[in-house]
This record gives C-alpha cells, structure tokens and sequence, in this order.
C-alpha cells in the first residue's frame, strides 16, 4: 500500500508541476501577443510629449577666457 501511495503522489506532484509550466508558458504566449497592439494603442491615445534627453554625469566646463 505504501509504495503505491508514494508513487501516487509522485504522479500527482509531477502532473501539478507540468501544469503549471503550462500556465506560465500560455500566460506568457498570451502577455506577449498583447504587447504590441497595447503599445500602439497607448501611443496613438497619449499626447504626444517632448522627450527630455538624459544629461551626462561630468558636464565640461565652458572655457572663459
């Protein structure tokens, strides 16, 4: 009875385990199909905004002379 037992839950374990790469893989399929067409509704229902370029960290000095 107990070697059955143990490999129940071991089928059990392993079945749960897949399922869930399952899941995560569709969730991700799914997330990365809707990706683009929500960057483009995104882009298409903002304002359109002026982009402030990074500045560097050591700004040279003007020379003065």
């Amino acid at each position: 009875m107990m070697p059955l037992l143990r490999s129940l839950v071991h089928w059990l374990a392993y079945a749960l385990f897949q399922f869930a790469l399952v899941l995560a893989y569709l969730l991700h399929s799914a997330a990365a199909l809707q990706s683009p067409f929500r960057a483009s509704e995104e882009l298409h229902s903002s304002p359109r905004t002026r982009r402030i370029q990074p500045q560097p960290r050591l700004w040279s000095s003007p020379v003065t002379g």
